[in-house]
This record gives C-alpha cells, structure tokens and sequence, in this order.
C-alpha cells in the first residue's frame, strides 16, 4: 500500500496527471494496473476562510440573526450563548427578531440548517479546485481537505459534532437538523463510488464516512492533527479494493 504522505517506494507506477494543473491529487496506475488516486502533497494554509471560502456577507435581518448565531454558536457553544448576546452583536431588535423566529431553538436550527449549505458547497468547490472531475480523486481528495482543514491555525472543530453533543435526542429538530449534514456527507461518498465503478457503492460509501468522521472526531477530541493522513492510507487500499482497475 501507498502511503497518502510518503513517498511511494514500491513497483513503478504511470502517474497521469489529469486532474489540472493545480490540482493536490493524482491518479497513478500500477503495472499490474490497479489505478489508485493519491494526494501528492499538501499546501500550506493560513486559515480556513482560505481554505474553503467565507461564508457570503448576511442581507437584511434576519440574516444577520442567522449569521452572527453561527458565529457565537461554533465559538463559544449553543448552551452557553442566550438571545440577548445574538441580538446586541448582531445589532437585531427582539421585536424583529419574534418576526422571524418563536425562541432561540427555532434560531438554532435555522443557523445550523444554513451552516450545513454553505459547508457542502464550500468543501465540494475546495474539492473539485484541487482534485478535478475525476471521481476517484475526488474521494481522496475529500481526505486531503480534511487534512488542511485540521491543520488549519483557526480550526475550531466539527459545529456538527457540537450539535449532537449538546442536543443528544435524535427525536430533537436540533439534533436532527445537524444529523442531516452527516447524512449528506454519506450520500457525496456514495454518488462518487457509483460514478468511479463501485459494485457496492452504500457499502463503500458506509466505510468512506466511518473513516472522514473517525477522523474529525480524533482531531477534535484527541488533537489528533494528522488523522486525515492516516485515514487515507485506509482510503486508498479501500478504492484499491472497490473500484475498477484502470484500462
């Protein structure tokens, strides 16, 4: 097996650089012609917002109740945070804010509902931008996202992950509302699986997420920054597995 952060040691391999001329991934195709999609190094970022964009700019008021409550919410918690605070930072009076929302759940819920958009589209553009079309790099390129995402100096973890933690009935539309992320994530894997060739691609789609959530759950709770490098040495032996040879 090919180490995703080692230098590859073993048989030969056609490395075809297909993916753009920026792109952090590549496919190599081994003599016995097994292709495998691997990430070649990884870049430095600065901060996240570079990484994978900023969210876009909040329009009118409801907006910005939205916006700064995922803002205070990732930093400082969901509990810790009451609607007075949401309402002094984002400017937002309570009459307007009773216009929008019954109470701070129905916030809640609206905050992480538009987290979840713009953290879907934001690592699939990250993805396509380093990896390209091809589906194969682009599983591993999920991996390599991650990788930079954790190593990021303003990473502050999984808001999802601090969803289920705080709101632990599955039954609550909070809960549920962060679950749904999760789920999506899971459905991207598989999509990929069915274009690159999988037989079984729920199967494989099942594995892909166990490892991208194990692995934010070792960085975030363990400090565990290079899980993502480790995880996508299981990656590439699992496409290895899977997918197609190439031909």
């Amino acid at each position: 097996m090919t180490s995703a952060c080692r230098k590859n040691t073993g048989p030969a391999v056609e490395r075809k650089r297909t993916l753009g001329a920026h792109s952090e991934c590549a496919l190599e195709v081994r003599p016995d012609g097994v292709q495998n999609a691997v990430m070649t190094q990884t870049p430095s970022y600065k901060s996240v917002a570079e990484l994978l964009g900023a969210p876009p700019a909040p329009r009118g008021a409801k907006d910005r109740l939205i916006s700064t409550a995922i803002d205070l919410f990732y930093r400082l918690g969901f509990n810790a945070v009451g609607v007075d605070r949401i309402l002094n930072d984002s400017g937002v009076g309570k009459t307007t804010f009773y216009k929008y929302f019954e109470g701070k759940d129905d916030l809640i819920v609206a905050a992480v509902e538009r987290f979840d958009q713009w953290a879907t589209a934001a690592w699939s553009s990250a993805v396509l931008r380093q990896a390209g079309h091809d589906p194969r790099a682009k599983i591993v390129g999920y991996f390599h996202v991650l990788d930079q995402w954790f190593h990021a100096p303003d990473f502050q973890g999984c808001l999802f992950l601090n969803v289920a933690a705080e709101f632990p009935n599955p039954r609550d539309p909070i809960h549920i509302a962060g679950a749904a992320h999760k789920l999506r994530s899971r459905e991207t894997f598989r999509d990929l699986a069915i274009d690159a060739g999988a037989e079984r691609p729920g199967e494989l789609a099942d594995q892909l997420t166990i490892l991208m959530e194990g692995a934010i759950v070792l960085r975030q709770v363990c400090g565990c920054d290079d899980a993502a490098k480790t995880a996508a040495e299981t990656v590439e032996t699992l496409l290895e597995i899977n997918l197609p040879a190439a031909t």
